[in-house]
């Protein structure tokens, strides 16, 4: 539980969406310059770690925040608060 390497869970979450709910799919905010090549770096991380998987399309999109952490790294956080939270039964 405390390593330092990403662990991995065999499981599958189920998410129960209201059945009146439309999705909805927000377009990316806009991210500094300066955090750019730190974003593309752990994207590429992530992806290469099977945490993310590139897509074409989603019905479904939060927007991302950037959160800087030293040694000029960031923390990639989705804000579900902008929609999916209140769509969840």
């Amino acid at each position: 539980i405390f390593k330092d390497e990403l662990g991995c869970c065999k499981i599958k979450a189920h998410l129960h969406i209201k059945n009146d709910i439309k999705p909805k799919f927000f377009k990316a905010r806009s991210l500094p310059f300066a955090y750019c090549q730190a974003v593309e770096l752990d994207l590429n991380r992530l992806v290469s770690a099977n945490v993310l998987e590139p897509i074409n399309t989603a019905n479904w999109a939060a927007p991302i925040v950037v959160v800087p952490r030293p040694g000029g790294k960031v923390r990639l956080c989705a804000d579900f608060s902008t929609g999916v939270n209140q769509a969840l039964d």
